[in-house]
């Protein structure tokens, strides 16, 4: 029984480490959200947030006991911001907003393959990520967030998610 514990624990560590290395990765300070009228937001407080894109339509307190304290969501058409003891994830569902990896931008509803160019480790692998469920996955480095890029069947993004990794 223990060489297939010890098999299986390998077998995990190698496909860990595959993924990892089969990725492309962005710096944090590189990445940037904007709306349509030019205004930013990088992953700041809530007050820049709301400095950048105004009074959020809706905000969501929630008590978080897994973290502690209470989760804060800033609800904004086609643009979801959460907090916890800091910044915690921005997940663009609308067409409203732009997000910048190193200058260039992407948007909702563009097509997945724009991402080959600046991430073709990413974009070659995104098949095996997530079980299929059509995501492109970038590391972000020096720090335990990361960027999935959900797209349709038909290859045209439908959700950009910039979020620690708290698990």
């Amino acid at each position: 029984m223990r060489p297939l514990l010890l098999v299986l624990s390998l077998l995990f560590s190698f496909s860990y480490t595959f993924s990892q290395h089969n990725l492309n990765s962005i710096k944090s300070d590189k990445i940037l959200v904007k709306n349509t009228f030019n205004k930013s937001y990088s992953s700041g407080s809530s007050k820049e947030l709301q400095n950048a894109f105004g009074k959020a339509k809706k905000v969501i307190k929630e008590r978080n006991d897994e973290f502690g304290g209470y989760d804060y969501t800033y609800k904004y058409n086609g643009l979801t911001v959460s907090f916890n003891n800091g910044w915690q994830a921005t997940t663009i569902t609308g067409q409203d907003y732009t997000v910048l990896f190193n200058k260039v931008a992407y948007k909702v509803g563009e097509h997945i393959s724009k991402f080959k160019n600046q991430f073709s480790l990413s974009y070659q692998h995104r098949e095996n990520l997530r079980k299929n469920q059509n995501a492109l996955h970038i590391m972000i480095a020096n720090a335990d967030a990361y960027i999935y890029v959900q797209y349709n069947d038909s290859g045209y993004i439908t959700e950009i998610e910039i979020a620690n990794d708290n698990s």
